[in-house]
């Protein structure tokens, strides 16, 4: 059995994300970031105005 986690994040207005596999940068009027998510079972996905974080938790 296994259990799903989502969480959706709204993006503010005048921030840039992009996702390019497990690489996550975030633009915005303070500056950048990058980091790189290498988690297992965790998906991160862009849609419209949010940003949707996955887990599957298995038992």
């Amino acid at each position: 059995m296994h259990k799903e986690i989502i969480e959706e994040i709204e993006i503010p207005e005048g921030v840039e994300i992009t996702i390019e596999g497990s690489l996550f940068k975030v633009k915005g009027k303070k500056g950048e970031l990058d980091r790189n998510f290498q988690v297992a079972n965790v998906k991160i996905d862009k849609k419209n105005i949010y940003c949707c974080c996955t887990y599957k938790k298995y038992d």
